[in-house]
């Protein structure tokens, strides 16, 4: 035991390995110390320093400036991604003329009239749509882009925070009228539109003043409702009833699921009429006060979703349970296979289901006697 390398031992050992392949390893490593960092940062090999460039998000500011300045584009690349430090402002000229890094740069370039119409032309898509998201974009070039017929710039104009409320119709409005006519651009930005709430698009509506999320409940672009619904949890009950009653049933789904209080009934309401949030977790049900009678009604329900909900609810009586295993819909008997209060007898009928998916999620279930484990591992051949 005396022989045995620590962890950082180890790496350091490993930092010098003659194969470029293990260096990069090492150089990705989230727990390689810095001092090994620095070092590899100048490995001979590109494909290490391009590791490093992705993994170490915050490197010192003389690190940083060296892998920008890389003679390889791909690290140069690597290092001016999104997630790393804004470039030193004396490099972004140079950042800007590499077609590899100028994507990364535009975004946060200090924009001078002449600089912003030439990346507003730029022949790559992606340049054009970051550009859309500089704070400091002229009216001229916005004028550019507004013309732009490519899907990423125009969704990245819908969701910035920096266009007015009428721009944003009319551009919103064209999106809508060239999917029905089947523009493919226009189709795809419709498509990530509704998406846009999940990430760090709109993270703008969260932080803006209530009165202004307040104006964006009766816009007509449902996305933008989606962007106060998921991020409900501090506004007032009113308002929440407002949501809980728009006409879209995305906007009540994320509302039942993010708002701070709201009513039992309200709650099963919404799953029973447009289900839970399927993609999302945790969902509406996944509340603590979601009403827990709430899966006893869904048991008896003529829709296969909800006595799905209520088959895989934890406390379930016995008696529903046993009716919801024997259910001749597929997804039900799927819920009540995994369910560990299900009566053994009901699992030992599972395991054997024609459907091969239940009897495998019956073959995981957490209450499987040991000597049933034992039978099913003999009959695979496996012991």
């Amino acid at each position: 035991m005396a022989g045995r390398l620590t962890g950082g031992e180890l790496l350091e050992r490993l930092a010098a390995d003659p194969d470029a392949t293990v260096r990069t390893a090492v150089a990705g490593n989230a727990g390689t110390p810095d001092r090994l960092r620095t070092r590899l940062a100048t490995d001979p090999a590109a494909t290490v320093r391009t590791a490093l460039a992705k993994a170490w998000r915050t490197p010192p500011a003389a690190v940083h400036r060296a892998l920008l300045t890389d003679d390889d584009p791909t690290v140069r690349a690597a290092a001016c991604s999104d997630d790393h430090p804004v470039p030193p402002a004396d490099l972004h000229a140079a950042l800007l003329d590499d077609p590899r890094t100028r994507r990364y740069v535009a975004p946060r370039a200090a924009l001078t009239p002449e600089l912003a119409e030439r990346l507003a032309r730029d022949p790559d898509q992606e340049v054009r749509a970051e550009l859309a998201r500089n704070p400091g974009l002229p009216g001229a070039a916005l004028d550019l882009l507004v013309a732009d017929h490519d899907f990423g710039v125009r969704y990245t104009l819908l969701v910035s925070p920096r266009i007015s409320h009428d721009l944003r119709s009319r551009l919103h409005e064209e999106v809508v009228t060239g999917a029905e006519e089947g523009d493919d651009e226009w189709d795809i930005a419709a498509t990530l539109l509704p998406l846009a709430w999940t990430g760090r698009d709109l993270a703008w509506v969260r932080t803006a003043p209530l009165e202004e999320r307040l104006g964006l409940l009766g816009s007509a672009m449902p996305f933008l409702r989606y962007a106060v619904a998921a991020q409900a949890r501090e506004l007032p009950g009113p308002v929440v009833a407002r949501l809980l009653a728009d006409p879209d049933p995305q906007v009540q789904r994320l509302t039942a699921r993010s708002a701070g209080s709201v009513p039992p009934e309200e709650l099963e309401r919404v799953v029973v009429d447009h289900g839970d949030l399927r993609k999302t977790a945790p969902g509406i049900m996944a509340r603590p006060d979601f009403p827990t009678d709430a899966f006893v009604r869904f048991a008896t329900s003529g829709n296969d979703r909800l006595r799905a909900a209520a088959a895989a609810r934890p406390g379930l009586p016995a008696g529903l349970l046993r009716m919801l295993a024997a259910d001749p819909a597929t997804r039900v008997r799927a819920g009540a296979a995994g369910n560990p209060g299900l009566p053994l007898d009901c699992l030992a009928a599972l395991l054997t289901d024609e459907d091969p998916d239940i009897a495998e999620e019956a073959g995981t279930s957490a209450v499987l006697p040991v000597a049933w484990m034992e039978e099913l591992l003999t009959a695979e051949g496996l012991s």
